[in-house]
């Protein structure tokens, strides 16, 4: 996004001000995390640019927003047109044999309920590893949704402003979890936290032996 917008003003004179837009929030967003991160006063940062940086985030929210629901009209249009508005055993059998069918992108999905039918549609993106104090965690970390009944999808940050869509799905621990071709879920990371964490109960059995002896 920043080469694109840099080389479009540099190169061919180009300013393309809806670039330009999404630039500047997706720079204040991150600025933001990472002054969070370093636990920073951001009002001190951002000074006397407060209320420029609150309007840019309020003007891209709007302009988000406008987009979505321009996006669940256009659905929701598709899918009155395909299952009609009639409450039949028929229809809500062809309903149920779309919700299905996947065809989001991804490593993965899991199944979430559509914004614009509120029908069941489909979260798509990477597996990841968690750690948690008992045992690593596969993750589906989501990417994009695409419903198969209305056609509604979303993709990137766009999934934020939905927490059902946005929020990491548990795909299971990670010692047994399995792809559908049956291949295993591999990561270094998971097996050094594997190691870790059966030393550490193996060290806590030995405390509890050693602490049983000698009260007795």
């Amino acid at each position: 996004m920043i080469a694109d917008a840099r080389n479009g003003v540099a190169h061919i004179g180009v300013h393309d001000t809806t670039q330009l837009e999404n630039l500047l929030s997706t720079g204040i967003k991150i600025i933001d995390a990472v002054l969070a991160a370093l636990e920073e006063d951001a009002a001190e940062y951002w000074g006397e640019f407060q209320p420029l940086h609150d309007k840019i985030l309020d003007e891209k929210r709007r302009a988000d927003w406008i987009r979505i629901e321009a996006l669940k009209i256009r659905a929701q249009k598709t899918y009155a047109t395909r299952f009609g508005a009639s409450d039949t055993e028929e229809r809500r059998k062809a309903i149920a044999s779309a919700e299905v069918h996947s065809m989001v992108a991804g490593q993965a999905a899991a199944m979430r309920i559509c914004p614009a039918c509120s029908n069941r549609g489909w979260v798509g993106g990477d597996l990841d590893t968690s750690f948690t104090e008992e045992e690593p965690q596969v993750i589906l970390v989501t990417r994009h949704f695409l419903c198969s009944v209305c056609g509604f999808a979303l993709d990137g940050y766009l999934l934020g402003y939905f927490d059902h869509l946005y929020e990491d799905v548990a795909m299971g621990p990670a010692a047994t979890f399995t792809y559908a071709d049956g291949s295993i879920h591999e990561d270094l990371w998971m097996n050094l936290a594997s190691d870790t964490f059966v030393d550490r109960r193996r060290l806590e059995e030995d405390e509890a032996l050693r602490a049983q002896i000698e009260g007795a």
